[in-house]
């Protein structure tokens, strides 16, 4: 056979000598075997394929890889610039101590990940992923034991060479107890530790900058967290159905917390929230005691106005405070009660529903400094005279003031809608529309 020998040069003509090159050979018959091998360059960059006597499949970089660590355990990874990503879970028998590599064949392991788009590697239960977000609104997460672990894993370490731990890695490993996360860390994905019901404690390391959704939902034994300081979000569901979680600080760098992040936590009662906190989700706080001790009238969360808690007086007029950014989605929905209310400047966010069915709102100081109105903000606002939109709105949501009759004016400084606004803005709106607003 002959000899080949090539470089690999990227689209900068630089000559790329990190890659694995894999090599499949298969002989004359379909049921013949497949030889696979791997080479790597030399210290000038040059590949070489000897013996070539007939057609070879050659494939550079992420090519699936298997290898066994040293307590007989096998491990599914792809090559990727000199390491180890996308590492899983394949044969052997799980300790109840689970040490996942710093390397395998060498390379060092940058990324966990699940293998399977049908059911967790740990779990009984087979679904699909879809389904799950349904199955956990059902509660049937923890009554039902199909959805337990198989595994009698009850500590994971995680090795300091990972960088990220991947959606679903670790998600319904029911008997873990303890995780101790490598510290450099950064990303930890969407329902990675879901589902981890005997998980009583987690400190995640200070480099890690993103938690995905549902990430520690459903551990219903957590009772201590530590998060990092450079997170700057909470992401949706986070610690969604922590039962056990009792306080929790949330670092000085999280101006955001997701939707339902804390909901049916409820024996949290103190959190810790910092006063840059400029977004909110819904029902972020719902079935917590912390929400329930806050008292009643405007609730200020951060720079957020999160909601009027408790039954408005008849008549009520409200002049938000001044520093305040965001007034959050169904701050005042419903408020009947509500006639007046002035919005400072500081103001630059109005968010989905935030004024939705206020049928007696008949006055707003609207803030001169205002980006953004979201869906359905003003709709139904049927006794508003009028509302001024400044040049600064760059974008509006959709059906934002719906229901409004023809003996209201929307006014809008800007002489035409900008880009950013929804299409269908003023959808089922029969209000009068006049542009190039100067006040007079």
């Amino acid at each position: 056979g002959k000899t080949y020998k090539f470089k690999l040069i990227n689209q900068d003509g630089e000559i790329i000598k990190d890659e694995i090159v894999s090599v499949k050979s298969q002989g004359l018959f379909l049921h013949s075997e497949v030889v696979k091998e791997q080479i790597t360059p030399d210290e000038e960059g040059i590949y070489t394929i000897e013996n070539i006597n007939r057609n070879k499949i050659i494939t550079i970089g992420q090519e699936s890889h298997q290898a066994t660590d040293e307590n007989g355990i096998t491990w599914n990874y792809s090559y990727e610039k000199g390491n180890a990503v996308n590492v899983y879970y394949v044969s052997g028998e799980l300790p109840k101590i689970l040490n996942i590599p710093s390397h395998l064949d060498g390379y060092p392991v940058r990324s966990l990940y699940n293998s399977s788009e049908e059911r967790s590697i740990f779990a009984n239960a087979e679904y699909a992923y879809e389904d799950l977000e349904r199955v956990v609104e059902e509660n049937r997460f923890l009554t039902n034991p199909e959805y337990y672990s198989s595994v009698q894993i009850e500590t994971i370490n995680i090795p300091d060479t990972v960088e990220e731990i991947g959606d679903n890695a670790f998600e319904i490993c029911t008997n873990v107890k303890n995780i101790n996360i490598g510290n450099n860390v950064t990303t930890i994905g969407n329902y990675a530790f879901f589902g981890c019901t005997s998980l009583t404690s987690i400190n995640v390391p200070n480099n890690v900058t993103d938690i995905g959704n549902y990430a520690f939902g459903i551990c219903s034994r957590l009772t201590n967290v530590t998060l990092s300081d450079k997170l700057t979000k909470l992401s949706d569901y986070t610690f969604y159905f922590c039962t056990s979680l009792k306080d929790i600080t949330i670092p000085d760098n999280v101006v955001a917390i997701g939707n339902k992040v804390f909901q049916e936590c409820n024996n949290l009662e103190n959190i810790k929230i910092p006063d840059g906190i400029t977004r909110i989700g819904a029902d972020a706080f719902y079935g917590t005691p912390w929400y329930k001790n806050q008292p009643e009238g405007i609730l200020y969360v951060g720079k957020v106005v999160y909601e009027y808690k408790g039954k408005m007086e008849s008549n009520t007029v409200i002049e938000l405070k001044e520093g305040i950014e965001c007034i959050n989605q169904k701050a005042f929905k419903y408020d009947s009660n509500l006639v007046e209310i002035t919005i400072p400047d500081s103001v630059t966010r109005i968010d989905k529903d935030a004024f939705l069915c206020c049928e007696n709102l008949a006055t707003v100081t609207m803030s001169k400094n205002i980006e953004y109105i979201g869906e359905g903000a003003f709709a139904h606002c049927t006794n508003l005279n009028e509302i001024i939109i400044w040049k600064s709105v760059n974008e509006i949501g959709y059906r934002t003031f719906g229901n409004w009759g023809d003996n209201q004016t929307i006014n809008i400084e800007a002489n035409e809608i900008p880009a950013g606004w929804h299409e269908e803005w003023n959808k089922e709106c029969n209000a009068q529309i006049v542009y190039a607003y100067t006040g007079d």
